[in-house]
């Protein structure tokens, strides 16, 4: 087996080393003292949670090495460029971004809808359930399980002491959500699955001709693949931040609407219920 770093594999299938020759000493130093200087400028680059001092004790490929990193180096080396290094670093961030300003206010508004129905929920356990509670003690109402009649699982409805469970519950959530939107990518990973991956992969691709077209010196006609590219991630995330808000408050909202019309008013309609069923059964 060679010896070569370059030949190297990583154990992980899905990620592979760059296949160009590791940069010379001097190329080395250069692209960290550029790193040094941009990170000066405030220049927000991603490095995967590593030191540039750290990253610069690498003497090889290895898989070690964060990608974007990894794949700043690789455009510095090929290109001799350092704006195209600076701004492989940057594409994760910039592309994240992007993700997140289509999804930002659609989390946010949903924390406040927790927040709302938190509050709901304590209102109508605290003054509701017991005035409900309070009639059904008035009426003498039978059960509907001791006289044999309807589910037994709407008898007497839900308690307030699910009411304050669930309560707690929205509080909680709501306040993970802001946590998550404000220190994670949860915003920009929460729309994936609808076409997120799609829009990362176009740009990084993208960048990829672009890069393709400056080691060749523009000698190319990959210039038009570059253009026809960023058309199509600007037209990925126009259709993202239409069809996501949607997708996101349909399913959700639509969900967590539903959700807390059954909490709310399954003791009324559990009540309602037993007066008719003992009405009923008084007539028999």
């Amino acid at each position: 087996m060679s010896s070569d770093p370059t030949s190297q594999s990583s154990p992980n299938p899905k990620r592979t080393l760059p296949t160009c020759p590791f940069p010379t000493r001097q190329q080395h130093a250069e692209f960290h003292a550029i790193l040094r200087a941009a990170r000066l400028t405030g220049v927000p680059m991603d490095l995967g949670g590593r030191s540039i001092d750290e990253l610069e004790m690498r003497t090889s490929w290895t898989d070690e090495m964060p990608e974007t990193y990894m794949a700043s180096l690789v455009a510095f080396v090929t290109t001799g460029r350092s704006d195209l290094a600076l701004e492989r670093l940057q594409l994760s961030n910039d592309i994240d971004a992007a993700l997140t300003t289509v999804t930002r206010s659609v989390w946010l508004y949903l924390s406040l809808m927790l927040i709302v129905a938190a509050i709901g929920m304590v209102v109508f356990a605290k003054f509701s359930t017991p005035t409900i509670e309070a009639m059904r003690a008035d009426m003498a109402l039978l059960p509907k399980a001791s006289v044999g009649i309807g589910p037994t699982s709407l008898n007497r409805g839900i308690s307030a002491t699910y009411l304050y469970a669930a309560a707690l519950v929205c509080a909680f959530g709501s306040l993970a959500i802001v946590v998550l939107i404000g220190t994670t990518r949860f915003a920009a990973e929460s729309v994936a699955w609808i076409g997120g991956n799609r829009y990362r992969s176009t740009r990084n691709a993208a960048f990829a001709e672009k890069m393709l077209r400056s080691r060749l010196n523009d000698r190319s006609t990959s210039g038009l693949s570059h253009e026809y590219l960023q058309s199509l991630a600007a037209s990925r995330l126009i259709r993202l931040r239409v069809l996501a808000p949607m997708i996101l408050i349909i399913l959700l909202g639509g969900g967590g609407a539903m959700a807390y019309g059954w909490l709310l008013f399954s003791p009324l309609v559990s009540l309602i219920y037993d007066l008719s069923e003992s009405v009923i059964w008084s007539t028999q």
